[in-house]
């Protein structure tokens, strides 16, 4: 794994440069941030709430035990 010189968070931050050299490329592999993915939508639905937009649908499949 000596090819892996930082983490995303390291370059968001500025703590650590995306590339060891400037002709060389930088290559990012999601795998694994489906957490990511959760935050957002979080954070997203907060502001809906937020701002009074959207409708909130109770039940996506009615019927089921836990919709009622």
């Amino acid at each position: 794994h000596d090819f892996i010189c930082c983490t995303l968070a390291d370059i968001t931050r500025g703590t650590a440069p995306p590339r060891r050299k400037p002709e060389g490329i930088t290559v990012f592999s999601p795998f694994g941030l489906g957490v990511l993915d959760l935050v957002i939508s979080r954070m997203v639905v907060d502001e809906a709430y937020t701002q009074n937009l959207g409708i909130t649908i109770e039940a996506f499949l009615p019927g089921l035990p836990w919709n009622d």
